[in-house]
């Protein structure tokens, strides 16, 4: 009885999953029809994180990084002398490369960053990139969205992706990316700048037109990159705001991690651990949305 409820399990959760999270989507638009904006916008902050998984054969195969180059060469070497380092940083390095050696599983998370609630989610080996994860929901985003991201998800691809859905952003960008001033392309206002990569130029692509925002706490500045270039829409302390409330993506993960107890996974097969993590959010999803909703 059990196996045939696990058989039953793995098949139905894609479907499964897809209804709840359209019909919890939908209880958050109807219960909280302000409280769920911020300046107008859905704001959703995206980022990514890495669950542990029980070392077998299955998990290994689906979820584990291949190791490649000298260094990988070096550490199989070391692994099968059996030579343990002597020194405290050695060891911790030692521990480091093990754990990075372990199967993980790669979860990109959208999260509604004013009633801290989870939105949509991908799961993906641990070498998968968030920013694909992220481009592969812009078609579920509601129309008037706003995602907030860390430096990770820059690229004139995805920005232009979200433009062309309708969406906005905002992004802060650091040394990675090379944004341009005075091009003349449109009638420039304070902090008017553009992203136009070579490769984009010569393949006769527009520029994208965006706005630069600066933020100081104190001790260090930021570069906070805007979709919404108009700033009677949403002005340079909205900006600084919205990127600020970011961070609660990463108590969320804390929660799910350490309160909720998946920072490690318990499924052995691979098809198991994917079922185990959607409905562990799902089952938090509820929970927390059914506190919301009891507290409204």
């Amino acid at each position: 009885a059990d196996r045939a409820f696990i058989r039953r399990r793995v098949r139905w959760t894609p479907e499964l999953r897809a209804c709840l999270v359209a019909a919890f989507q939908l209880l958050v638009e109807h219960k909280f029809p302000n409280q769920s904006r911020i300046a107008g916008y859905v704001v959703l902050a995206g980022d990514g994180s890495k669950l542990q998984l029980a070392r077998t054969c299955s998990n290994e195969s689906r979820y584990s990084p291949n190791t490649r180059g000298k260094k990988g060469k070096k550490r199989r070497k070391a692994d099968r002398a059996g030579r343990r380092p002597q020194s405290k940083t050695a060891r911790a390095q030692q521990a480091k490369d093990k754990k990075s050696d372990s199967p993980q599983m790669a979860l990109t998370l959208l999260y509604h960053i004013a009633l801290r609630l989870p939105w949509d989610w991908r799961l993906g080996p641990s070498n998968v990139s968030e920013r694909e994860h992220l481009r592969t929901m812009i078609p579920y985003l509601p129309t008037d969205a706003l995602v907030v991201n860390d430096c990770g998800f820059v690229g004139y691809d995805f920005w232009s992706e979200l433009l062309a859905s309708g969406r906005q952003f905002v992004i802060r960008v650091g040394g990675n990316v090379r944004l341009l001033k005075k091009l003349g392309v449109v009638r420039e206002s304070n902090g008017t700048i553009y992203l136009w990569p070579d490769r984009a130029s010569k393949r006769g692509q527009p520029p994208l037109v965006l706005r630069l925002v600066e933020v100081h706490d104190g001790r260090q500045s930021w570069h906070l990159v805007t979709s919404v270039r108009d700033e009677r829409r949403l002005s340079d302390r909205q900006v600084a705001e919205i990127y600020c409330f970011r961070w609660r993506i990463e108590l969320f993960f804390r929660h799910f991690k350490q309160t909720f107890g998946r920072g490690k996974l318990r499924s052995h097969k691979a098809e198991h651990a994917d079922c185990e993590a959607e409905w562990s959010l799902l089952g938090l999803w509820t929970m927390l949305l059914h506190t919301q909703i009891q507290h409204k």
